[in-house]
């Protein structure tokens, strides 16, 4: 089954994505993102069974040099708070997983990954 203009919006903030919708039909999506928290977030579209399934670094945050071939969809780059950012991709039938891997050093030099703290969420196309 093929859609298009099926928009998914995602607001993202701190600790959470939420899609307006959890299954699109396969075909071009296009993604409308609004940072709705204080810190700079992004979204990363994954071909994943689930975030758990993902291959992590040390800090828990997605090791995108470990995705197998063709996994990684697409992004939108990071972006600050309180804007909205747009990206349109192509979507084959599948699991997915709608995720922020910024990962920052906090103030006492701690690491801390956004998809660690639960920044991830599954989106099914069929």
């Amino acid at each position: 089954m093929s859609t298009k203009g099926t928009d998914v919006i995602v607001s993202l903030d701190e600790w959470k994505i939420t899609p307006n919708v959890t299954q699109v039909g396969a075909g071009i999506a296009s993604f409308i993102a609004e940072n709705t928290g204080q810190e700079e977030h992004e979204l990363v579209i994954v071909k994943a069974d689930s975030a758990d399934a993902l291959p992590k670094d040390a800090t828990g945050a997605m090791d995108e040099a470990k995705l197998p071939e063709g996994a990684l969809v697409g992004e939108i780059e990071p972006f600050a708070a309180g804007q909205l950012c747009k990206g349109n991709f192509a979507l084959q039938a599948g699991s997915y997983v709608l995720l922020c891997n910024i990962t920052e050093t906090e103030a006492d030099g701690t690491k801390e990954s956004h998809v660690a703290e639960g920044m991830h969420t599954p989106l099914t196309v069929g």
